[in-house]
């Protein structure tokens, strides 16, 4: 199997086991979206998203609105969003380690994707999902930006 197919095979397990996570959580256990952060977030989203917040992540509110605005109020379709960004973190972490280390690269990309932390905060309206997506998105824009200045010198 070529390297593209086997990651974006990890890719589609990595998004399918969020996702059937948080339709199981919805058949039995609704509550579970809803933590007390969760709250706060999705007050925030209705009433205020661009509200400065020293203790909530800036921007997940709007994040949490837009999918609201689309939607409506349902806290599964925010769950389905992060399960989405929680897929595109997977591939982030084999994209920051493939130019050095490709064989760890998708090591990596496969514990990422089966990781139990990282499932299980695919499903309630908590930032985690999105911060690690923008954390790891950011490292390997760095990378590439020092690796690129170090091929030009």
């Amino acid at each position: 199997m070529s390297r593209t197919r086997y990651i974006i095979l990890i890719l589609a397990v990595a998004l399918a086991i969020r996702v059937a996570s948080v339709l199981a959580t919805a058949i039995n256990n609704p509550s579970a979206f809803m933590r007390p952060d969760s709250n706060e977030y999705k007050r925030l989203a209705l009433t205020n998203p661009m509200a400065l917040n020293t203790q909530r992540m800036p921007g997940y509110p709007m994040i949490v609105k837009f999918v609201f605005k689309v939607c409506g109020q349902r806290n599964i379709a925010v769950s389905l969003i992060q399960c989405i960004f929680g897929a595109t973190t997977v591939l982030f972490v084999f994209l920051v380690l493939q130019w050095q280390a490709p064989r760890a690269a998708l090591v990596a990309a496969r514990l990422c994707a089966i990781e139990p932390l990282a499932l299980g905060y695919s499903i309630p309206l908590l930032s985690d999902n999105p911060f690690t997506l923008f954390w790891v998105a950011g490292f390997y824009f760095l990378s590439r930006g020092v690796n690129h200045e170090r091929d030009q010198v």
